[in-house]
């Protein structure tokens, strides 16, 4: 890049409506919270890009059948996706982590089977009713400062020059994060980092289930502002934290997704949870988890429970994460009298 670019300009350098998760090490716990699409708006965004202009197109209903059906057979029936039975529907619910890597596909069959038994595709955020336009002006709007004040205001004096490190080595991003919240900037440099080491925002199942979505409709469990509020209310000192630990994290070579990969591809739940949420015990980080993970869980399981009670069949995507642990989606709909099993 020549220059600093604005605000507007670099949001707008983004290649689609992918999704990744957020990832902070708390020390050395590796903690992955998934924020959905806005995450991955932010993960394209340092690309050299396309202005994004709506959201992906749909394969035809037939051809996204024809595609799952050849895939039935080459793949073991593996995933990590459950079905639960309602009084008058079956919902499937499948735990995703927002970003393509090597063995993601082929699919398993038990899970594109539920897909092409469902009516209605359910997500974080309903891709084809908030364009990416419009989630990029949310995030903008709230990660913005007011006139007159920098990154530097938002931040202790010790978590400035570890900032100032990063600066020297990035003039140009540290010109354009200049003015924005800290929150923005640690979820910015996660996106970036989840990229450097390989994984792609625009081939996971969000937008693999999407694109092939067909004549289904689809629905949002959550609003992007939601998603938004979410974050920009974080505690101030929770804010710097995020910051700091993501800048540690980007000093490092190692691949911090591979675990939580690789726990995904074994369908370990309880691996999963261990990896994720075993050691969260740093109070600094109990806003983090409060706000994006039980807050959200509870009302993705209310939302889940409602649907339950219909007779629609709804394929659910959402991030790995909402679905395990003590507080996990699974858990919850198990202590209400639900039954979910594992596909």
């Amino acid at each position: 890049m020549s220059g600093a670019p604005n605000a507007e300009s670099y949001a707008r350098t983004i290649q689609s409506p992918g999704t990744v998760g957020v990832r902070f090490g708390v020390r050395g716990v590796e903690l992955t919270l998934c924020l959905g699409v806005l995450v991955g708006l932010l993960a394209c965004a340092p690309k050299k890009g396309v202005v994004v202009s709506g959201t992906p197109n749909a394969a035809p209903q037939a051809a996204a059948d024809t595609t799952a059906a050849s895939q039935e057979s080459t793949r073991p029936s593996s995933g990590f996706a459950w079905s639960v039975l309602g009084t008058s529907t079956q919902v499937t619910l499948m735990g995703s982590i927002h970003v393509g890597f090597d063995g993601l596909y082929p699919l398993p069959e038990p899970m594109l089977r539920a897909f092409r038994e469902s009516t209605t595709l359910a997500m974080e955020l309903a891709l084809d009713q908030e364009p990416p336009e419009r989630i990029t002006e949310l995030l903008v709007q709230s990660a913005t400062l007011p006139k007159g004040q920098t990154l530097h205001d938002c931040l202790s004096e010790e978590a400035w020059l570890r900032y100032q490190d990063f600066a020297v080595r990035h003039e140009d991003q540290a010109k354009f994060f200049n003015g924005y919240r800290p929150w923005f900037v640690a979820v910015f440099l996660s996106g970036e980092k989840s990229e450097l080491n390989g994984y792609d925002p625009n081939q996971g199942l969000d937008l693999y289930f999407f694109n092939q979505r067909g004549s289904r409709r689809v629905v949002g469990v959550e609003k992007a502002q939601d998603h938004v509020r979410a974050l920009a209310e974080l505690p101030a000192a929770t804010q710097e934290l995020m910051l700091l630990e993501q800048l540690d994290a980007m000093k490092q070579s190692e691949d911090e997704l591979a675990s939580v990969v690789q726990l995904w591809k074994a369908g370990d739940a309880d691996g999963l949870a261990q990896e994720m949420f075993g050691q969260f015990d740093d109070p600094q980080y109990a806003p983090v988890y409060d706000a994006l993970i039980v807050k959200r869980n509870e009302h993705m399981t209310k939302q889940i429970e409602t649907w339950l009670a219909g007779k629609e069949r709804i394929f659910v995507v959402l991030g790995a994460g909402h679905f395990v642990g003590k507080d996990g989606i699974v858990a919850r709909l198990k202590h209400d009298g639900w039954v979910p099993h594992r596909l």
